[in-house]
């Protein structure tokens, strides 16, 4: 039998996750509260398809999951899709099925596709007929405690047998390390001018809106109280019964999400930051900032870094990138990272034309 692709609308997603079909899957295309995030989405309607099903022999052999955005320019509103994740069964290989399931999107969004850069294994289906391009997004990386046990796990999978040795000498080489670090860190000393928030009131709003002139995608109150309210992840100290039929993230064993506000001596907003931490990785999402709260912002991040005894460093945001390039930090190293963006060139003249700049923020990279 050939290959089929079964498509479902936001609206079709919430009838089928709680269906007697689903509960029984022995592989699931989407755990629920991911479901249920997507269906929440204040920028998807009922109608949007947002899931592919490939189907051989009534078993699903592939899936592929797009997350609903707006590009929003010039007073007008562009609905597209973002590539959010995909799966192919590894022994149905060769038969076209993420073609088939790439071909499908392209038809019913009408070529108006953006993603984040794909895996090198798929990064050819993509890139080889020249129907999306490329532009990349300078930001960087930086190591504040030693974590070799991570690097090789990624890089060398062969030293499996190596990893708890290599583990034990992570943890002896942070002894010191810690204690250089805490020397290394300044003392924060404007928690008067920080707040915390889990929600987006209007005048944190009206200041993230004036920031975003150069943003294609423009993610302000309702976008982030709804990325608060229904993440993807939730934090847990073991798998679940869904680990085994899910092949990606539902759980972690430290997953947070923070929203700051940044004010200066009148309680005025001078900056807004957003920030997730995933096991000792911390990554800087959408933040505005007005110049005078840069240097402060990098304070706060160091303060998260010391408090959470945190490994990596990810930060894509200009401003930041250019200080922390341009001054000393308390960590042990720091590098170049780039991360690559793909659009349909039907989307071309956002990018090239208007020169609309993606964020580290943008996507579902805030979600995982």
């Amino acid at each position: 039998m050939a290959v089929t692709i079964k498509s479902y609308t936001t609206a079709q997603l919430e009838e089928f996750i709680h269906s007697e079909a689903f509960k029984h899957l022995p592989d699931y295309p989407i755990s629920k509260q991911r479901a249920i995030s997507h269906i929440n989405n204040p920028r998807a309607d009922k109608d949007d398809v947002i899931l592919y099903l490939a189907m051989l022999d009534n078993k699903i052999v592939g899936y592929r999951l797009l997350l609903v955005e707006n590009i929003i320019y010039k007073g007008t509103t562009e609905k597209v899709a973002w590539y959010s994740c995909v799966w192919v069964d590894p022994n149905q290989r060769g038969l076209g099925i993420a073609k088939k399931m790439v071909d499908a999107a392209l038809k019913d969004w009408e070529l108006k596709i953006v993603f984040q850069g794909p895996v090198k294994a798929s990064k050819q289906l993509y890139t080889k007929d020249g129907f999306f391009k490329q532009v990349d997004l300078a930001g960087i990386r930086m190591y504040a405690r030693f974590d070799f046990k991570t690097i090789i796990k990624n890089k060398q999978p062969g030293w499996k047998m190596a990893l708890p040795l290599v583990g034990a000498a992570d943890k002896l080489l942070n002894l010191f390390g810690d204690v250089l670090l805490n020397l290394r860190t300044p003392t924060f000393k404007s928690e008067s001018k920080v707040l915390y928030v889990n929600e987006i009131d209007e005048e944190l709003n009206a200041f993230i809106l004036k920031h975003q002139q150069n943003s294609p995608f423009k993610r302000a109150k309702e976008e982030l109280n709804w990325i608060m309210k229904y993440p993807w992840v939730l934090s847990a100290p073991t798998n679940d019964a869904l680990g085994k039929n899910y092949y990606f993230s539902s759980l972690s064993t430290d997953f947070r999400l923070f929203m700051v506000k940044l004010m200066d001596n009148e309680k005025q907003v001078k900056g807004f930051m957003s920030l997730q931490i995933r096991e000792k990785q911390l990554s800087v999402y959408q933040t505005y900032l007005e110049d005078e709260k840069i240097a402060e912002a990098a304070q706060l991040i160091y303060q998260f870094v010391k408090t959470y005894k945190l490994n990596t460093i990810s930060v894509f945001q200009p401003q930041l990138v250019n200080y922390f390039n341009k001054h000393t930090t308390p960590f042990l190293y720091k590098k170049p990272l780039t991360r690559t963006y793909f659009y349909s060139h039907k989307l071309a003249h956002y990018f090239e034309e208007e020169q609309l700049i993606f964020q580290a923020g943008d996507g579902d990279m805030v979600f995982t």
